[in-house]
């Protein structure tokens, strides 16, 4: 994990106090979500890290480590491998993925997941609150590109099926609506709070 930059890293701090304004203690799950290609895993371990130079304990978990071999979310799997044991303080532990050994924690444990399309109307329940996460499609496809996902053209034609399913998921789930928290993160050296209704 790369260091945020004192920009992210006081962010990170905000919403770290807003958690826990509303979430003292217990067990408590937050998803970082966004379109393909707006950093939720560097924003979720960023997250986890202020949580952590607090001294507590903050665990990370990503939804790409429970797709199927169709590509698909395996929601039932997040469910009964992650979620449920991990809210219910299982003495069998949890598991952070598939194929992790179980892991334990104390009674207040923060858990943070990032993965594309955590705010379905099917998953939002899952989690204690939220990150969504705009970016501008320039940026979202270039870091696609970097990782070999996507053609760094946003309007090529091999990206149909990640606009396509962007913009089904804005209709049907408005996941910037669902979300607790929204950061435009085109610049993640630098990304800004939007607070207000946001399209």
């Amino acid at each position: 994990m790369n260091s945020p930059s004192p920009s992210a890293a006081s962010m990170m701090r905000e919403l770290r106090a807003e958690v826990r304004q509303n979430l003292r203690r217990g067990r408590v799950i937050v998803a970082v979500d966004g379109t393909p290609g707006s950093g939720q895993a560097d924003v979720a371990d960023a997250l986890a890290a202020a949580f952590a130079e607090e001294g507590e304990t903050a665990l990370r978990a990503s939804a790409a480590d429970f797709v199927d071999a169709e590509g698909r979310l395996d929601v039932e799997a997040v469910r009964r491998v992650l979620v449920e044991p991990f809210r219910s303080s299982s003495p069998e532990g949890f598991s952070l993925s598939p194929s992790a050994g179980a892991t334990t924690a104390p009674a207040d444990a923060l858990l943070v997941v990032d993965g594309d399309f955590l705010l379905t109307r099917e998953l939002r329940g899952l989690w204690n609150w939220s990150v969504w996460l705009e970016t501008h499609p320039t940026a979202a496809f270039a870091r696609l590109a970097a990782d070999g996902r996507a053609d760094p053209d946003p309007a090529a034609a091999s990206n149909a099926a990640v606009r396509d399913a962007v913009a089904s998921y804005r209709r049907s789930s408005n996941p910037s609506a669902a979300a607790s928290a929204l950061i435009e993160n085109t610049d993640p050296e630098n990304p800004t709070r939007i607070f207000g209704d946001f399209c």
